[in-house]
């Protein structure tokens, strides 16, 4: 077996007092202000921030949720909870109401480390916490808080919350080698990061795999660019401005720029290598419009990293995620767990060779844990096929997840709220083709007896309820949902049902759902990345 990588290589606390000894001088993060911080002061900060954690009783095993945008008060909490040797607890900022209550609630922490405006959501959602100004962990003395015993590779320093495909979200068990080997191969030191390279995080820090990338940082001593959101038609000029070297694309934003008149900035910036997950259709077509040397691809998931890539200098196989990085085994299998065939379709299930490269299971769900692992095997819950080359292809989900605008959204929160509507007596949510390729929110609805059904107060009442991205663009009133023997609903024939004549169309109602909150638009609209 491979040796475990050392410490000041994979953990986060153990890695940032070394490049403050080595390189205290380089520079570490670039935040959106202009404000920057070398490795020294990186350092200095996250010291600052454990020690006013620790006044306030928190200390090495205890969970405290992290509940901001990107920014340096985000780097200073992550930083300060992981050199306690306390565990993060990321939650996605636009998450409200029973998502946001539920994720608080099951995390079993008593901190949350949040500003004054997402505060005001918890007390919405009936949350009650003992809340953390970000500003209060800049108040810390510089000094190396006490560990007793080095943080470990295996030790715990997150729970991700999935999507939640088929129920409540669950917290995902985090080890530090699990985090560090997601991003080694397409996204770190395998992938030929080094401490001249800089990363734009652009992609929010309560998402795996932005962590995946500040951790290769952290881990080689390159920088981060950090950045609150995607810039969208201003993405190459911050690329300029920043002078970043590398930077990662999520669902839509590779296929949103390609849809961009051209400009000056996009041929003028340092991007050597671009992550894109999923891959465009044309790679080719891509590198050379925007001059970028490498496009790489990657699979994965909160529980299982990316086990799968194809790293920079790698041909890229149309379609393909890639080939299985090195340490993991990869199956696809029949419901029984037994190989299906080169070609045929069925489930990708994973392990890997050492221990701690995968999720040690889900937060106080002994149950869920069993039933992912079973058989010495973490199913996936996605369908795969390979070709003879042992490439590997998407499929479909075998879930009920769906993936709008970047974010993961679960088909039984949006139901949950939508039955939350005195009007509405069942819902079955599934995801449409959408214009830039990644999927769009329907429902459909059987309105309740002696109901009539008013479609734009349904989203009026949904806009406060649940995340923006989760809110749903088509709305479809059915007399009833096909369902199975057991009255389960066969969701499949909804989405081969697609769109229909019946179909409801929120944009075409003029009515967006933004960040900002509902929005009254011309019907005439061109869609953009909100």
């Amino acid at each position: 077996m491979t040796p475990l990588p050392d410490r000041t290589v994979a953990v986060t606390r153990h890695a940032i007092e070394r490049h403050a000894t080595e390189r205290p001088e380089a520079v570490a993060v670039v935040a959106e202000d202009g404000e920057r911080w070398n490795w020294a002061r990186a350092r200095d900060e996250a010291y600052r921030a454990a020690a006013a954690l620790a006044r306030l009783g928190i200390g090495r095993g205890d969970r405290v949720l992290l509940f901001l945008p990107n920014g340096t008060d985000w780097l200073r909490a992550w930083w300060g909870i992981a050199t306690l040797g306390a565990v993060m607890v990321p939650v996605n900022t636009a998450y409200r109401g029973e998502t946001l209550r539920h994720v608080c609630r099951d995390s079993g922490a008593r901190f949350i480390v949040t500003d004054h405006d997402l505060a005001a959501r918890l007390a919405d959602a009936g949350v009650s916490l003992d809340i953390v100004d970000p500003a209060e962990l800049a108040t810390g003395l510089a000094e190396a808080p006490a560990l007793g015993e080095p943080l470990e590779p295996w030790d715990v320093h997150a729970v991700n919350y999935t999507s939640g495909t088929t129920g409540p979200a669950k917290g995902v068990l985090t080890p530090y080698l699990a985090t560090y080997m997601g991003g080694h191969g397409t996204l770190g030191e395998g992938s030929g990061l080094t401490a001249d390279d800089r990363w734009l995080i652009d992609l929010p820090l309560f998402h795996v795999g932005a962590q995946m990338a500040a951790l290769s940082v952290v881990s080689v001593g390159a920088s981060l660019a950090v950045r609150t959101q995607f810039a969208g038609r201003q993405y190459w000029e911050v690329a300029v401005e920043t002078g970043v070297t590398r930077s990662l694309l999520v669902g839509t934003m590779a296929n949103f720029l390609l849809g961009q008149e051209p400009t000056p900035a996009e041929r003028k910036h340092a991007l050597d290598a671009v992550v894109i997950a999923p891959m465009v259709a044309d790679p080719d077509g891509f590198r050379e419009r925007f001059a970028v040397r490498h496009l790489v691809g990657v699979y994965g998931q909160t529980e299982i990293s990316a086990p799968l890539g194809c790293p920079p200098g790698a041909p890229l196989v149309p379609g393909s995620c890639g080939r299985p990085r090195a340490g993991v085994e990869l199956r696809i299998v029949d419901e029984h767990d037994i190989p299906v065939p080169v070609g045929a379709v069925g489930e990708l299930i994973v392990r890997t060779e050492r221990p701690w490269e995968m999720n040690l299971g889900y937060l106080g769900n002994p149950e869920a844990t069993a039933r992912a692992w079973r058989n010495g095997w973490f199913h996936t819950g996605d369908a795969f096929r390979r070709d003879e080359d042992d490439n590997y292809f998407f499929v479909d989900r075998q879930s009920d997840t769906l993936r709008r605008r970047g974010e993961n959204i679960s088909s039984f929160q949006v139901e949950a709220e939508v039955l939350a509507h005195p009007d509405i007596a069942e819902a079955a949510c599934v995801a449409v083709p959408g214009e830039l390729g990644e999927d769009e929110v329907k429902v459909l609805v059987v309105v309740a007896p002696g109901r009539e059904l008013d479609l734009p107060g349904l989203i009026e009442f949904l806009v406060p309820r649940m995340p923006h991205f989760m809110v749903p663009r088509f709305v479809e009133v059915v007399d009833e949902l096909p369902k199975t023997q057991t009255l389960r609903v066969q969701k499949f024939m909804l989405r081969q049902r697609g769109n229909t004549e019946h179909t409801w169309d929120r944009e075409v109602a003029g009515l967006r759902v933004t960040r900002a909150g509902l929005q009254r638009i011309s019907p005439t609209t061109p869609m953009e990345v909100v």
